[in-house]
């Protein structure tokens, strides 16, 4: 086995560039970005880079982009949103996951069906299947639940046998270390009762691209999500391949640089059969300004307002991160720059799911988006 070779390329210019996004200054003083300055640092970028030699244990199969099914996140907060895009775009969903329920701190399992009626309505006489997703953020919550999930399973397997789901799916984002054999009995026990049920276990977890690299964000968690070990007892593994550059980043920069997308799928389809997987794909674009502490997130409709009633708009594609970006001045005075996903990054990245031979994509979030 190869030694993993990490490639960090920081170039040191009047531009600020760092392997993870960039921001342009002149001592403390932010300078509003150019088109012919972004494009010059985004086309020069080199994001970190793990090759790592080692056998593919599995074939894949040949996809071509439009077999390949969507899936999408709705949460509550955008519930009529997403449902108006899941009205539009029927025909190419397999299935809707609406996040109706949470894991708390204190450990309990808070439910939010809002919308559950109308989701039902619009998909009558459809083969689209319904599995809601179980947001968690809290190890300390997830922890008390894993350790003591007794009431947790007779209340799930409740609400999926009442509602008539389709399955489940688990989002826990945060998860001990301490915690990962207890998160496979968990996972074990599902499985085995979803399939007397013939329903669907759908695990989503956080994008890996190695196993001997120290993550810089939720590395316990990473542990924990094996994913060769979630595959022996989950139907869907939904990657969340999003976020490269946070919205806390302090740097602007891609949100899923399509060079970084193709690493997490080469390490995937390398421990998990294809046919078992499932790429996230980001709908939203982030936008920074150098005196504020985290970047804006911004929706699609909203971003192509920007566009049309901006006074001095500036956007292009991004042909080395295959992601549109834009500079504007906002009503504040204050020039923003970001990233955001167009249609272009879209159809790139489903594109890419049938290259890997991954038959299904998932969206976050449904709703005011490019679909």
């Amino acid at each position: 086995m190869k030694n993993i070779i990490l490639v960090f390329l920081v170039l040191l210019t009047t531009v600020s560039v760092g392997a993870f996004g960039y921001l342009v200054y002149s001592e403390t003083k932010y300078i509003p970005p150019t088109k012919s300055t972004i494009q010059g640092v985004t086309s020069s970028l080199t994001f970190p880079k793990v090759y790592k030699f080692e056998p593919r244990l599995f074939d894949l199969p040949q996809i071509t982009p439009s077999n390949v099914s969507y899936n999408g996140w709705i949460p509550t907060w955008a519930m009529n949103a997403g449902i108006k895009t899941l009205e539009e775009r029927k025909d190419k969903f397999a299935s809707i996951s609406p996040v109706f329920y949470s894991i708390q701190a204190d450990g309990s399992f808070q439910s939010n069906k809002g919308g559950l009626d109308k989701i039902k309505s619009t998909i009558a006489g459809t083969n689209i299947k319904i599995i809601p997703t179980i947001g968690c953020f809290d190890p300390d919550g997830l922890g008390k639940v894993l350790n003591n999930p007794d009431e947790y399973h007779k209340s799930l397997l409740s609400e999926i046998d009442q509602n008539g789901y389709d399955g489940i799916d688990l989002d826990y984002e945060s998860t001990y270390l301490n915690d990962k054999d207890e998160f496979f009995a968990h996972l074990k026990f599902l499985s085995t009762e979803l399939k007397k049920r013939n329903k669907i276990l759908s695990v989503t977890v956080l994008s890996k691209w190695a196993d001997d690299i120290t993550y810089g964000f939720a590395p316990q968690t990473r542990q924990v999500q094996d994913y060769a070990e979630i595959a022996k007892y989950a139907d869907q593994i939904r990657i969340m391949t999003y976020d490269f550059t946070s919205q806390g980043s302090a740097n602007p920069g891609p949100i899923a640089p399509v060079e970084w997308v193709e690493q997490v799928l080469k390490y995937a389809t390398n421990r998990v059969s294809p046919n078992k997987l499932v790429l996230g794909i980001h709908l939203y674009g982030y936008f920074w300004n150098a005196t504020e502490d985290k970047a804006r997130a911004l929706d699609y409709r909203t971003i192509t307002d920007i566009k049309q009633n901006n006074q001095n708009p500036d956007s292009f594609y991004s042909t080395k991160n295959e992601e549109s970006a834009l500079k504007y001045i906002g009503s504040n005075g204050k020039a923003f720059f970001g990233y955001y996903a167009g249609p272009e990054v879209v159809q790139s990245r489903v594109n890419l799911a049938a290259k890997y031979g991954v038959s299904a994509v998932s969206f976050w979030r449904l709703g005011d988006d490019p679909l």
